[in-house]
């Protein structure tokens, strides 16, 4: 990829507030290998602009690498992912409660 800027003046009288605390979410976390971040700055003509790279995940692949992710993250979040297992149980059995309730009513 190339960035060039045809105009080179950077603009002093603004200045970029970072977020250093962003909003914290459940996530699965894309292919470490081949990803790439990047903040553009166009010289003040624009806001700068923030570009995230990654590598377009082949269709046949995408379960097996959704499956491999979410085993790395549950390595390394066994508490999160403990909590999202009980969540998803709770539903499930109210999801089986409500079918045998709606069966007795016939």
């Amino acid at each position: 990829m190339r960035i060039s800027v045809s105009e080179n003046k950077a603009n002093k009288n603004k200045q970029v507030v970072i977020n250093s605390k962003p909003n914290a979410g459940y996530y699965i976390p894309s292919s470490k290998l081949k990803t790439h971040h990047a903040i553009v700055d166009f010289g003040g003509k624009h806001e700068a602009l923030y570009v995230f790279i990654i590598d377009v995940i082949d269709v046949n692949n995408e379960e097996k690498i959704v499956e491999k992710e979410c085993a790395e993250w549950s390595k390394l979040h066994p508490l999160e992912a403990a909590l999202l297992e009980i969540e998803e149980a709770k539903k499930r059995l109210a999801n089986i409660i409500n079918t045998f309730r709606l069966k007795s009513l016939y």
